[in-house]
């Protein structure tokens, strides 16, 4: 069994998966390819992670094996693109409004408010308008990552363990937490304090406040 060489490179974006690995391959013998990401094994990202693994080692008959390394236990949420991109693990798990602008800045866009009224809409604004394009490229290129799949996340929903937020006034003075600092002045706007925390560690906080 030989590993991946590390020239070839994969990115799973909790949105998005991408490897390079793939294209044009015709493997003789076993290799194996590590897929590391941050969700729970029973995170629905998780489970559609291993759905793809799954169907990945049926279809590839003995030639590829994909290894899930699932709850940060090689890297965590700030860290998967990182580590594909040096060779740590041929596929990540990413988070594209974390792991993207630090890359392109551009890519900030994706978290405007009202920009896009679907994830389909904005994934063909990446890849399909001459504008996204150009932010998707340079991303894709200074990383060296390839996209391999959507990997679906779901909506974007807000929960709160001290009272129901059926109002404006109902925001002031709770503790958000924010993935991301595009998140801050929204919550500001609102009332409220953001707090940083890991997405693991984000539930367990809800009761004790």
């Amino acid at each position: 069994m030989k590993q991946l060489n590390k020239g070839a490179k994969a990115i799973l974006v909790g949105a998005i998966v991408s490897a390079g690995f793939f294209a044009g391959s015709a493997f003789a013998q076993e290799h194996t390819a590590r897929l590391s990401f941050h969700w729970s094994p029973t995170h629905h990202s998780a489970i559609h992670a291993q759905m793809f693994a799954d169907e990945v080692n049926k279809r590839a008959d003995g030639r590829l094996k994909i290894e899930v390394f699932p709850s940060g236990q090689l890297f965590g949420i700030r860290e998967q693109l990182g580590a594909v991109t040096s060779g740590a693990v041929e596929i990540g798990g990413i988070v594209p409004i974390v792991s993207f602008p630090p890359v392109n800045k551009n890519y900030n866009v994706a978290a405007f408010p009202g920009m896009f009224n679907s994830y389909d809409q904005q994934r063909r604004f990446f890849a399909e308008s001459e504008a996204g394009q150009e932010i998707w490229n340079d991303i894709t290129g200074k990383s060296g990552t390839t996209l391999l799949m959507y990997n679906p996340v779901g909506p974007v929903m807000t929960f709160s363990g001290a009272r129901e937020l059926d109002s404006l006034e109902a925001m002031k003075g709770l503790k958000a937490r924010a993935l991301i600092k595009s998140e801050r002045p929204m919550w500001e706007a609102y009332g409220a304090n953001t707090v940083s925390l890991r997405p693991a560690k984000s539930i367990p906080h809800f009761r004790p406040g």
